[in-house]
Formats: structure tokens, C-alpha cells, sequence
């Protein structure tokens, strides 16, 4: 199911608590790595999202562009993301599937007139993280567990020319 997230709830969720002070640099840091984190939990469950924040574009945008699965953007200069996201809404048709991600009670609410999935942002975050944490190395064959057989050590000797012990 594709989602429209706020990305400044998103952000917040992140972090545990909101306002949270930063410069603008430390800011478009965080961002970028929420954005991958988000798109790596999109590739496993072969999903797409927007994401929006608020305000205007940063001045140097390479760093938001071409991250997989998502589609970055900015509500615009003196603008929030909330407006963009009731505005996406309004235009939705309930025959495509979607899920609204924000902890913003009015959002979450025009998310349901319209038919439309909503999800808080915390509880987003919390499935990005739990996906993190299932990435696990593959299974070790049986064999790396097991050992050599006695035939195979035997093989191995002979190739690098050791001789059995005493």
C-alpha cells in the first residue's frame, strides 16, 4: 500500500520527542537518513511512499533525490506539510489503496473520510525499526557447523603436505 508521510512527524518520531533544536545542516542530516531508513523498510514490503516536509525546498536538494521508493517533498515556503498532504487527499480515488503517516489527529482524520489507511507516525517508525533489526546474516550450511569428514581432512593433509601428529 503506497503512503503519504509527514515527514516532519516522521522525523520528530524519530527522535523520540518533538522540538527538538538543530541547525539546518544537522536538520537535512537527520532527513536523508530517516529517507533511507524508510526506503529500505519500502523495499521489503515493495511499497512506495511521499514523503513531505515542511517549509521550502533546501538550496542543494541532490542530497533528497533518487533515494529508492520514495518521492520527496517540500510544501513550499510558509507553508506546512499538512496542508499538501489534505490537499493530496481531496483527490484521492478509495480505488487505489493508500495509508496517510502522521500523528496529526486532523490528518489522520481526513485520511478516514476519504477511505484512506492512516497510521501514527510512531507506530511507522516502530515498524521501519523492527524491520531493521530482522536483518540477519543468512544461514551457515550445515557442513561450516559440522566440520570436515574424516576423509575430506585426510585430502587436505595430503594437498598441503602435513603429516599426522604423533
Amino acid at each position: 500500500m503506497p503512503y503519504i508521510v509527514d515527514g516532519n512527524n516522521l522525523l520528530w518520531a524519530s527522535f523520540g520527542q518533538r522540538d527538538v533544536e538543530l541547525s539546518a545542516a544537522v536538520m537535512v542530516g537527520h532527513c536523508v537518513r530517516l529517507l533511507w531508513a524508510v526506503s529500505r523498510y519500502l523495499q521489503r514490503t515493495n511499497e512506495q511512499a511521499e514523503v513531505v516536509f515542511d517549509g521550502p525546498e533546501p538550496a542543494d536538494l541532490s542530497r533528497f533525490q533518487h533515494i529508492p521508493h520514495i518521492t520527496v517533498w517540500f510544501a513550499g515556503p510558509g507553508r506546512q506539510a499538512d496542508g499538501w498532504i489534505e490537499e493530496r487527499l481531496r483527490s484521492y480515488k478509495p480505488d487505489k489503496p493508500l495509508t496517510v503517516v502522521s500523528s496529526d489527529r486532523r490528518l489522520r482524520q481526513a485520511a478516514i473520510q476519504v477511505h484512506a489507511g492512516q497510521i501514527r507516525s510512531e507506530a511507522f517508525w516502530e515498524q521501519v525499526l523492527a524491520a531493521q533489526t530482522k536483518e540477519t546474516r543468512p544461514n551457515e550450511p550445515p557442513a561450516k557447523m559440522e566440520g570436515l569428514s574424516q576423509s575430506e581432512t585426510e585430502l587436505w593433509m595430503r594437498i598441503f603436505g602435513i603429516e599426522e601428529g604423533p
